[in-house]
């Protein structure tokens, strides 16, 4: 809904979130927190990343446990976007993170959304 995005100083709080049961329960297929596994969380201006394992089947067959999922602000609005390999060729972490990143670059590109340089 409009009026949801985030500003770049909440971004503590919104990674803090997924460490609290109810966040683990956002992150669920079932919506069940005892699911959710987070392995790491990623704080950036632009957006925050959240690496998890979800015990609960898959929401397509044959896609890996493991989903890295991306949270940033589309002018007033809160946007998700989701990545998992496939199970019998699962992303690495490096590799989930980076194609993560570069969606989330696209998504923000498309929209016109200003980039924020990171060091590099």
């Amino acid at each position: 809904a409009s009026g949801t995005a985030f500003a770049p100083d909440e971004t503590q709080a919104l990674a803090a979130v997924f460490t609290t049961a109810s966040g683990r329960a956002l992150l669920s297929q079932t919506g069940a927190q005892g699911d959710i596994t987070v392995q790491e969380t990623d704080m950036g201006q632009d957006a925050v990343t959240v690496r998890f394992a979800d015990a609960a089947a898959p929401p397509v067959a044959g896609l890996q446990s493991v989903e890295w999922r991306g949270f940033l602000g589309l002018e007033t609005r809160l946007t998700t976007v989701a990545v998992r390999g496939l199970a019998q060729t699962p992303y690495d972490a490096e590799e989930g993170q980076r194609l993560l990143e570069a969606v989330i670059t696209a998504v923000q590109t498309a929209n016109d959304v200003p980039q924020t340089p990171t060091d590099g």
